[in-house]
């Protein structure tokens, strides 16, 4: 059933929301409400029974003081009170009886209705009708399930037991003529007259009651079956409208969406839920036509991606082949510890079979150090650093077997896999040792004639020193020293002047000479001067370049300031000449109009270390900062002294330290010099 109810249609579950809904308001009415009100109808039938009584006993105690003042005899006060009773009516006929407490069988005193039954004994059949007796208000309850107990030996017991009480039992009803011939439920509440020993009661008809609630209890469920009638017309009503009807266009809608139709078109009219339910399911369909179209369009975006992957392959797979750098594949051999002991090739270019002489089916799939006779295949620690995640690395390397250098690339594809491109630079590597060969001779060459050329030099200054001073005698000569006349003739003295000057020229151009030749083996020696490359401590190599410039900064009236430096690799000897040479620069072209500022400041960038000499001078046109690197350049030779060296031996230095120095300058604002060096590994 419950399943069944579960698979229903929602007009379905919603009646039997209904039909339930109704049933549990039947059942709290039926149930508990209309049981609850008879109680309390009850109830407050007995409170007011229990008033009645009260009033009669207080109508009793005003003939018994009467009685006990001697006013009346007992038996003058006893009649007058059965008289004034019998003669009290409340409600339509309900009156009250009185009865003495004679047992076994109770005698009747006073009945205003049934007057034959006064001074009788109650061992009558009518009197055997009781069903329930309660001692005293809300004490204990006595059932009779026969309803064979006497009602007034019940009112004796309850009133002798706890002074009133109650009794359930059947009765006739009153009439206008006496009383009918029926019997009726009724409850009467007794209550002791102790003085006199009588039993004072009346009663209620309960019957009026049931009868009431059994009138509710048709009314509300003729009520609740024609509500529910109308309720349940109603829903159906608006099941169909706002539920069935939308449910099953969209229900048409859908099964054309999944037969196919993405375009469907919606009818019918919607409201509240539905019309968002509708909105919901049409807005789906949309996303799902783009999701459609845009899975189409990366269908065939992936199938351009695959023919262009093709394309890409066989370009790659054709530059592979024919590629004139020797390209190899290879996988690790590890032990049964996992430590690399040997690599394998797994493929190889055309290349590397030509340079190698081997065939690639004879060397694919074997091993390093079968191939190559050796314990230990060469670079497998750098092969195997790689394989395991390190980044590429390149190096270079000379081949006995093979006897050519080779420029090795080295990379990763996977796990435990590195490629190898190799680069033949043997010619390269020749000519590289066929230029510092030539560039010794020439360094010899130029030593050795600058050294050589020093002492003709020595020997053209000194005579023509001599050749000076011997010029002297003969100007002293040429002067008459009385008037004899002078003692050369005149042919003599004409030419004196001429011969002065070219001796003067002399003189010159040898100073010239010798300022040349020693710059010469400045440059010389800078590219002789055996390297010892190590850790720098730029921070102490520029305290003691400053110190050395403490006076020239004190006289100019310049300031110096040198910014925390991070070391690098190099030579400190010559590093020291290198700042050394960068600030007397700067110091030469210091701008006489400002005070002079030089300022000394170093970062880190990737594998370098930069440093910067900077200066607020007149600065350098680009067209010559280039030029001032080369040898014997000087901006203004007028306002500086120098051969024109300095920046030429700077450059020779950086470059045999494997770094690099350039400048940027703008003219009348400063200049900036870098010097880029290898910064340490970490």
């Amino acid at each position: 059933m419950w399943r069944v109810l579960l698979n229903a249609s929602i007009a379905v579950k919603m009646m039997a929301v209904l039909v339930l809904v109704a049933v549990l308001f039947l059942t709290a009415i039926l149930g508990f409400y209309l049981p609850t009100f008879e109680r309390e109808l009850l109830h407050d039938r007995r409170i007011a029974l229990t008033h009645l009584v009260e009033v009669v006993r207080s109508l009793l105690d005003e003939y018994h003081q009467r009685a006990e003042t001697g006013e009346l005899t007992l038996e003058e006060a006893q009649d007058r009170a059965i008289r004034r009773i019998s003669q009290l009516r409340y409600g339509k006929f309900d009156y009250f009886w009185i009865n003495d407490t004679t047992l076994p069988f109770p005698r009747l005193i006073l009945h205003p209705v049934l007057a034959d039954l006064q001074g009788a004994e109650s061992d009558h059949e009518r009197f055997r009708k009781t069903t329930r007796m309660q001692y005293g208000q809300d004490g204990r309850i006595v059932h009779f399930p026969s309803g064979d107990k006497n009602l007034l030996q019940a009112f004796v017991e309850v009133a002798t037991a706890s002074g009133d009480g109650f009794a359930a039992y059947s009765w006739p009803r009153p009439t206008p003529d006496g009383a009918s011939e029926d019997y009726f439920p009724k409850e009467s509440y007794v209550m002791l007259f102790r003085p006199w020993n009588w039993v004072v009661g009346t009663g209620a008809y309960v019957d009026d009651i049931h009868d009431r609630i059994a009138g509710l209890r048709r009314y509300i469920f003729a009520s609740t079956l024609g509500i529910l009638v109308v309720a349940i017309f109603i829903l159906s009503l608006f099941i169909v409208v706002f539920i069935t009807r939308p449910m099953q266009a969209l229900m048409r809608y859908a099964e054309k969406v999944s037969s196919g139709d993405l375009h469907p078109q919606v009818s019918g009219r919607f409201y509240g839920e539905a019309a968002l339910l509708k909105t919901v399911i049409t807005r789906m369909v949309d996303d799902l036509n783009a999701a459609i179209r845009q899975a189409d369009a990366r269908r065939a975006e992936a199938r351009r991606e695959a023919e262009k992957a093709q394309q890409l392959s066989d370009k790659l797979k054709a530059l592979f082949t024919s590629m004139a750098e020797l390209v190899a594949l290879h996988e690790l051999v590890r032990d049964e510890t996992g430590k690399a002991v040997d690599y394998r090739i797994t493929d190889c270019n055309q290349a590397y079979e030509r340079a190698t002489g081997t065939r690639r089916e004879d060397i694919v799939g074997k091993r390093a150090s079968e191939l190559l006779a050796a314990n230990e295949p060469p670079h497998l620690k750098d092969y195997a650093r790689v394989a395991a995640g390190a980044p590429p690395m390149a190096f270079e390397t000379y081949d006995v077997r093979l006897d050519r250098y080779f420029h090795i690339s080295v990379a990763s594809p996977g796990p435990d896999e590195f490629v190898t491109v190799a680069t033949d630079i043997t010619n390269r590597k020749r000519a590289e040792q066929l230029i510092a060969d030539k560039s010794k001779e020439l360094e010899q060459i130029v030593y050795v004639a600058s050294h050589d050329l020093r002492t003709p030099l020595v020997n053209v200054d000194g005579y023509s020193r001599e050749l000076e001073y011997s010029m002297e005698a003969l100007q002293s000569a040429a002067e008459p020293a009385d008037a004899s006349g002078s003692a050369l003739p005149p042919e003599a003295r004409s030419i004196l002047p001429e011969m002065a000057d070219a001796v003067h020229h002399i003189r010159n151009s040898t100073r010239q000479m010798d300022i040349l030749i020693r710059g010469l083996l400045n440059v010389s020696r800078a590219g002789r001067t055996p390297l010892h490359v190590g850790t720098v401590d730029m921070n102490a190599l520029m305290a003691e370049v400053t110190t050395s410039f403490e006076y020239p900064l004190k006289h100019i009236g310049a300031e110096l300031t040198v910014s925390d430096l991070p070391p690098c690799r190099g030579d400190s000897h010559l590093l020291n000449r290198v700042f050394t040479n960068l600030i007397s620069n700067a110091l030469k072209y210091l701008d006489s109009d400002r005070p002079g500022r030089i300022a000394v400041s170093g970062t880190v960038d990737k594998r370098r270390c930069v440093y910067c000499v900077q200066d607020n001078g007149t600065g350098i046109p680009p067209q010559h900062q280039e030029r001032i690197f080369e040898l014997f350049q000087r901006l203004d030779p007028e306002r500086s002294e120098g051969e024109g060296l300095g920046l030429a031996i700077v450059r020779q230095i950086i470059g045999r330290l494997d770094g690099k120095v350039w400048v940027e300058s703008v003219p009348g604002s400063g200049s900036r010099f870098f010097v880029s060096l290898p910064r340490l590994s970490t």
